[in-house]
């Protein structure tokens, strides 16, 4: 990658957006977390509430949200709520409470179109997300789309820069920084310092792991799911990560060279 792509003509994000209603994700993926969750809980010897937590994000995170005053680990789930209703009421409160049902808007908060940013204050370090915000039958990482995506990038330095000019360095994790058509967005730099995540946690952390089960219009890779259950079934859960068709990488570099890369002054 060099310099050359930043001749690449970018949209004006904001208004070439088309602003979409929410896709909601097939059960068969909840059911595929839960049943990760249910394996490991038998190999282990460990409560199903324990492996659920640690294994199954989407699965706790809507069995809990209705919940008021929990303590914040996620592992801990109400004793009132039993195993075998788990995934039932999982899924019930993420169709009822957690799809919205209005057009998601180009820019929200620090969204710019399909990428987020967290800022960490304490290490000047910005942290890059990316999620398919657009919701089109066309995949948000597609050829077609390289354009767009730049542009959002483009837009998210352009607030980090006007909001955070202290910012020395951009990190990112997500199994996505396996493949070209994700790299191509990004400066050599950033890529070159790509290490694989082996932080445990990470199985809990929403898409950092479980998105590549998804494919653009939320329903589940049926085919990839199949062989890393059997995986599942046999490996040491220490090793989980090595089955997985893109395992989680952690990439960091210079927003410097962010800036010259999308030729932001």
């Amino acid at each position: 990658m060099n310099d050359l792509q930043n001749q690449v003509p970018q949209l004006d994000a904001a208004h070439s957006w088309e602003s979409r209603a929410e896709k909601p994700i097939d059960r068969r993926f909840f059911e595929f977390q839960f049943e990760v969750a249910k394996i490991l809980s038998r190999r282990s010897h460990a409560p199903l509430n324990q492996t659920v937590g640690k294994y199954a994000p989407f699965i706790i995170r809507n069995l809990l949200k209705p919940i008021e005053a929990i303590s914040g680990k996620p592992e801990e789930i109400p004793d009132n709520i039993l195993p075998e209703i788990m995934l039932d009421a999982a899924y019930k409160n993420y169709t009822t409470i957690g799809v919205s049902d209005r057009p998601i808007p180009y820019h929200e908060g620090r969204r710019f179109g399909c990428f987020a940013y967290d800022y960490h204050d304490k290490e000047n370090a910005v942290e890059l997300h990316f999620f398919n915000a657009e919701f089109d039958s066309i995949g948000p990482l597609s050829t077609k789309k390289i354009s767009a995506r730049r542009a959002e990038i483009t837009d998210v330095m352009k607030a980090i820069r006007r909001d955070y000019p202290e910012a020395i360095e951009v990190r990112g994790r997500s199994w996505l920084y396996n493949f070209d058509a994700y790299q191509r967005l990004f400066p050599e730099s950033y890529i070159s310092h790509m290490t694989p995540d082996k932080d445990e946690s990470s199985w809990i952390h929403g898409t950092r792991i479980w998105g590549q089960f998804m494919d653009s219009d939320n329903h589940l890779r049926e085919d990839m799911t199949e062989k890393f259950l059997a995986s599942v079934q046999v490996l040491p859960v220490d090793q989980l990560m090595s089955a997985l068709p893109a395992p989680p990488m952690i990439v960091s570099g210079p927003i410097t060279d962010f800036y010259k890369f999308y030729g932001i002054e």
